[in-house]
């Protein structure tokens, strides 16, 4: 039993034609984590 050769329909990526699915936002959205609020403290700014 050999399994060195991908055979076809076990291959478990997308067949050719079909874009991933891509995680990242489409350009032109805002960020969807507001940034983060200065922790509150005296502030050393010299």
């Amino acid at each position: 039993m050999h399994s060195d050769t991908p055979r076809p329909g076990d291959d478990p990526l997308p067949p050719i034609g079909d874009p991933p699915p891509d995680p990242a936002p489409p350009e032109g959205n805002p960020p969807t984590e507001p940034p983060a609020p200065q922790p509150p403290g005296p502030i050393n700014a010299t």
